[in-house]
C-alpha cells in the first residue's frame, strides 16, 4: 500500500512540474543551447514592424517566439548592462544539486540502513530579492541579495500514517556575486534539528538533541565548462548547540547541461563537520533532467546514494540511534 502511495506521489509531482515546463515556450531544436540576448539597446525591431513603431529599448525580441541565439558564448551575461532590479528573474547563485540541506522542492524514497524504507523530502526554495547586475534570467552577473528557506522532514512510510521521524529547518540571507565563470557567496544561515512528535509518541521519549547552527557562510563556485560547476563552502557557526561545533565544509560538483528540454545530469556533494572530527557524509546523484524557461528552471528524476553520518542532524549525537547511515533511493527534485 505504501509503495503504491509512493509511486502515485512521484507521478503527480512529475505531472505538476513537466506540464507547465512543456507549455511555457516552444521547444528548441534538439541539442540547441539556451543563450542570453545581447544588449537590448543594440537590437532593432523586426522587419515586419512599421516605421515609427520601434520596440522599447528595454524589451527583447524573440524571433518567431523561440529563444534561438548563437550556440557558443563563454559568458552568458557578456555585453549586458548592470542595472538595479527589485525581485528580478533568475538567480545569480543556485543551490547545490546533491546538497540534501539545500532549499528546493524534493522527495526521495530510499532504503536506509538504520531506518528501513524512508521518505526524505524538502519543502522550500531560493529567490532573488535585489540585484545590481545584468537583467538576464539565466546565469546573470552582478551583486544579488537572496532569501532561502526550507523544511526537510523525514517520514516513516512503513509505519501507520507514515509518522514524522524528524525535521531539519534552514533559513538564510545570502549575498552573492558573479562575474564571468566565477561566483561567490557570503551571508547568514540558520539550521536547527527537531524530533518528530509522532516519533516521540511511538518511542515514548521526550528527550531530544537541541542541534542548532547560526553561521556565516563563505563559498566560491566556478563554471569549469558551461555545463559543469565546481564549488566549495566554509561555514563558521557563531551560535552552536546540541553537539554542533563551529566549522563545516561543503564541496562538490554539478553537471547540468544548459539545454532546453531533457538531458542527463550528475552531481556529487561532500559535507565535513568539526563535531565529527571533520568526518561527515557524501552524496551522489545521477539521472535525467528537464530545463525550461528563461531562468532554466530544472526538474530532475534520478537515483541517490548517501554514505556517512546521519543527514537528519537530530540524530548526529542522539543515542541509541545509528551514527552511520547508508541509503539508496529514487528521487524527484525541482529548482527554481
Amino acid at each position: 500500500m505504501h509503495s503504491a502511495h509512493a509511486r502515485l506521489f512521484v507521478a503527480v509531482c512529475a505531472a505538476c512540474v513537466l506540464l507547465p515546463l512543456a507549455s511555457r515556450q516552444p521547444a528548441l531544436a534538439a541539442g540547441e543551447r539556451l543563450q542570453p540576448l545581447p544588449d537590448p539597446n543594440l537590437l532593432g525591431p523586426p522587419e515586419d514592424v512599421p516605421a515609427g513603431d520601434a520596440m522599447p529599448a528595454d524589451e527583447a525580441w524573440y524571433p518567431d517566439g523561440v529563444m534561438s541565439w548563437p550556440s557558443t558564448r563563454p559568458t552568458p551575461s557578456q555585453g549586458l548592462p548592470w542595472l538595479p532590479q527589485f525581485l528580478p528573474d533568475g538567480l545569480v547563485w543556485r543551490s547545490y544539486l546533491a546538497g540534501v540541506k539545500e532549499p528546493r522542492f524534493a522527495l526521495v524514497s530510499a532504503d536506509n540502513s538504520a531506518w528501513g524504507t524512508i521518505w526524505d523530502s524538502t519543502l522550500g526554495g531560493r529567490v532573488s530579492l535585489l540585484r545590481y547586475g545584468t537583467p538576464n534570467a539565466y546565469r546573470p552577473e552582478g551583486w544579488e541579495v537572496q532569501f532561502e528557506g526550507a523544511a526537510m522532514p523525514r517520514l516513516w512510510p512503513t509505519r501507520e500514517s507514515s509518522p514524522l521521524i524528524s525535521c531539519d529547518y534552514r533559513v538564510g540571507i545570502p549575498l552573492v556575486y558573479a562575474n564571468g565563470n566565477w561566483q561567490f557567496k557570503t551571508g547568514y544561515s540558520h539550521l536547527s534539528a527537531h524530533l518528530g512528535d509522532e516519533f516521540m509518541v511511538i518511542t515514548g521519549t521526550l528527550d531530544r538533541s537541541n542541534y542548532i547552527r547560526d553561521s556565516w557562510m563563505f563559498a566560491v563556485g566556478y563554471f569549469y565548462t558551461e555545463n559543469l560547476r565546481l564549488y566549495a563552502e566554509m561555514d563558521y557557526a557563531f551560535v552552536i548547540g546540541g553537539g554542533s561545533e563551529p566549522f563545516e565544509f561543503q564541496f562538490g560538483f554539478d553537471y547540468s547541461p544548459a539545454v532546453i528540454g531533457g538531458a542527463p545530469f550528475a552531481a556529487m556533494y561532500g559535507n565535513l563537520r568539526e563535531e565529527l572530527n571533520f568526518g561527515g557524509y557524501w552524496v551522489v546523484q545521477a539521472g535525467w533532467q528537464w530545463r525550461g524557461g528563461p531562468a532554466m528552471r530544472t526538474f530532475r528524476v534520478g537515483v541517490e546514494y548517501i554514505n556517512g553520518a546521519p543527514t537528519q542532524y537530530e540524530f548526529t549525537h542522539f543515542e541509541p540511534y545509528a551514527q552511520f547511515e547508508q541509503q539508496v533511493g529514487i528521487g524527484v527534485w525541482y529548482d527554481y
